[in-house]
């Protein structure tokens, strides 16, 4: 689980294993595959040449530095076996439900259920802003 907070600009991803747990501060780019990366586990290894394929594809591309890229690699599907952007096609029969994304410099987040690669809208935009609202008298 990755956990971040906008008003300190860090993120942490989160371990957590019977009763025991990582964290793991996240300084840079950051990629995890629905696996287990800092606690030794086993781990469940049915899904394993999926996360394999989609780390090895990881690896090709460009470190993601702006939010157009970092949709373009969500939404990646090079891979037709195992695609970074699954779509529940054997082999692979993982679907990816939504993708969510943060801007922790803007505070804003974007919501999008279909293939974020592909023109068109985000399913929902939304502000991450604490301020508060006005209050009408």
């Amino acid at each position: 689980m990755n956990v971040a907070s906008i008003k300190e600009k860090r993120m942490v991803e989160i371990e957590i294993a019977g009763d025991r747990f990582s964290v793991k501060e996240i300084y840079a780019n950051y990629t995890h595959v629905n696996e287990y990366t800092v606690l030794n586990v086993n781990q469940y290894k049915p899904d394993l040449p999926s996360s394999i394929a989609r780390l090895d594809r990881l690896a090709q591309l460009p470190v993601p530095d702006t939010q157009e890229i970092i949709l373009k690699t969500l939404g990646d599907t090079q891979n037709s076996q195992y695609p970074i952007y699954r779509n529940g096609k054997a082999p692979d029969l993982g679907v990816t439900a939504a993708t969510f994304v943060v801007d922790i410099e803007t505070l804003s987040a974007k919501v999008f259920w279909s293939n974020p690669s592909t023109p068109g809208a985000p399913f929902a935009s939304f502000s991450l802003s604490s301020s508060p609202s006005k209050q009408e008298s």
